[in-house]
């Protein structure tokens, strides 16, 4: 993404210079961490993890000021889903660092916060605070950006207005600053698209339709059958049948959605990736952070009935096994592959970075999978995939 924006900013066209299947916006977003580098005059790495902290750093006090406002009630319950947040935006997504998955999640969480926000207000299960406009224009904003990284990412987005809009049951009261400014810089984005790289709508994205995006695919059967779909489906029984308190079921309720508009846009992209999935997993985290807690706290007030909690307890824990252990043991394969003399493409990066060629290289394989890293290791530019 980061290449594509130094030839967009070169005058290079899409299709004639560039061929990149991604939509435009990923580019730009990430087009700070090049600036930088140019006028810091460092290498490229260093100003986009820079970049990348800073961002995440500040949703997170976006997301922790809306959280805030929400459990004024419960500080427990704050500073749970305060280290639960920290976790999903900046030690989940590291195998995968960087990725738009990532960014979208850490944009569009305070949205999610002020939704569930709105729901206790509108109950009377929270005291009536005014919101500041800039704070709902600034959520707006990065909720914005994050859903237009993937038109999918969009199935999140339908899934809370149409909660919030069965809720109150009046479409008026739904239309709020943080839901209006996506969807019109959604239709923003599409026409400037449009009007500036009209080659990436009319000739790229018909090839990559025919050519690219069916190339991965996998059936529907083959996606709903694997390990994601039972982690969700025992997460959100838990959350029905499971203990809960009575002010936190508008939160579970709307993670739940959150977790299902993820694991829908997941779905829809029919691609096996493990980093399209982690958004739900994401969201699947919190809710069993939250289910553990609330057995614990059961299991003190009832004597009787601490069999049942501890079992959600159990269940809680050993779930959450399952984005930890698949972080760890991507981490050491990715040790492992970097450090491996019997992979082909460690012969090819040496190979390079021996010889000092600085002419046009152009890899064959039979994957996609170590294009990136065969680019990014001996420091080289990748015009597309």
């Amino acid at each position: 993404s980061i290449e594509i924006f130094n030839r967009l900013m070169h005058g290079k066209r899409y299709y004639y210079d560039i061929f990149e299947v991604n939509p435009p916006l990923a580019p730009f977003l990430y087009a700070p961490s090049l600036l930088l580098a140019k006028v810091l005059h460092v290498r490229l790495r260093y100003t986009l993890i820079a970049y990348l902290f800073s961002l995440f750093l500040g949703c997170f006090f976006v997301a922790r000021h809306c959280l805030l406002r929400i459990l004024t009630y419960t500080k427990t319950h704050y500073y749970l889903l305060l280290v639960g947040i920290a976790f999903i935006e900046f030690n989940l997504f590291t195998y995968s660092f960087g990725e738009r998955e990532q960014l979208m999640l850490t944009l569009v969480l305070p949205y999610i916060l002020l939704a569930i926000l709105q729901v206790y207000q509108t109950s009377c299960q929270h005291p009536s605070k005014h919101l500041s406009i800039k704070l709902r224009v600034l959520v707006g904003l990065m909720a914005a950006f994050g859903f237009c990284l993937k038109p999918y990412f969009f199935i999140t987005f339908a899934f809370v207005e149409l909660y919030l809009m069965w809720f109150h049951r009046s479409l008026k009261r739904c239309l709020r600053i943080e839901s209006i400014l996506p969807v019109a810089f959604g239709v923003i984005y599409v026409l400037l698209v449009w009007w500036l790289f009209p080659n990436y709508l009319l000739k790229v994205v018909p090839l990559t339709a025919r050519l690219y995006l069916p190339y991965y695919n996998l059936s529907w059967p083959a996606l709903l059958n694997n390990s994601l779909t039972y982690f969700l489906l025992i997460t959100l029984a838990l959350v029905v049948w499971g203990i809960k308190g009575k002010r936190l079921k508008p939160m579970y309720f709307l993670f739940s959605l959150a977790a299902l508009g993820f694991y829908g846009s997941y779905l829809f992209q029919l691609k096996p990736w493990y980093y399209h999935k982690l958004p739900c997993i994401a969201m699947a985290c919190l809710l069993l952070s939250m289910l553990a807690y609330d057995a614990i706290a059961y299991a003190r007030l009832h004597y009787k009935k601490t069999l049942f909690a501890m079992v959600q307890l159990c269940l809680s824990l050993y779930l959450l096994i399952y984005p930890l252990n698949n972080l760890v043991l991507r981490a050491a394969n990715a040790i492992d592959s970097y450090h491996s003399s019997k992979k082909i493409s460690n012969h090819f990066i040496r190979f390079i970075q021996q010889h000092h060629y600085h002419g046009t290289i152009i890899p064959l394989s039979s994957t996609m999978a170590p294009v990136t890293y065969i680019v990014q290791s001996p420091q080289l530019r990748s015009g597309s995939r």
